[in-house]
């Protein structure tokens, strides 16, 4: 790795000797070349090939997943995680056909009240119809996403608590990544 850099030193060096901004250029590149060893020791360091203590003769170091997995054998249950997960999601089924049939009674209810706004002769009275129609289906539309979001949310509260019940891992495993996909439904 420092004969890389090294070697992209001279060569800027060479290539732009007679360049009045070659220190500029020299330098970025030691800069660079300094920022990329900085990165490959952190990425030694976390991946344990760096220094650090050293198994005693005969001893065979577990890595960290092996011995969680060790650790946590005992303290997790796999069957109350499968119950948990499908409370939550039939939780979260209901909550969407909830919502589906919400917004369907709101878009009938919208496209009933706009047939009637167009019946009207009077361009005035049809226009403040016509506006009335929009108010209503916003408060109602909002209505229904409210109750869908408290649904989906009040789910996964339930899974979160359910889960604690499953064992130590399984109340620290996974968090609650799926809960911001589903917040995109």
């Amino acid at each position: 790795m420092a004969g890389v850099c090294y070697n992209t030193a001279v060569n800027l060096f060479i290539i732009n000797f007679k360049n009045k901004d070659m220190f500029k250029k020299i330098f970025l590149a030691s800069f660079i070349c300094a920022f990329t060893l900085s990165l490959a020791t952190v990425a030694l360091a976390q991946s344990g090939q760096g220094l650090g203590k050293q198994n005693a003769p005969g001893q065979v170091k577990k890595s960290g997943i092996q011995a969680s997995l060790a650790a946590s054998k005992a303290t997790f249950d796999p069957v109350c995680m499968q119950t948990a997960v499908d409370k939550r999601e039939t939780a979260l089924m209901a909550a969407f056909d909830t919502r589906y049939n919400s917004t369907k009674t709101v878009l009938q209810k919208r496209a009933d009240a706009q047939k009637a706004a167009w019946a009207i002769t009077d361009a005035k009275a049809r226009r403040t119809a016509m506006k009335k129609v929009w108010a209503d289906y916003a408060v109602s539309i909002k209505k229904v996403v409210k109750e869908w979001q408290a649904n989906r949310a009040n789910a996964w509260k339930t899974f979160t608590t359910d889960r604690k019940a499953c064992g130590a891992q399984a109340a620290t495993e996974d968090g609650n990544t799926g809960a911001s996909v589903d917040s995109q439904l």
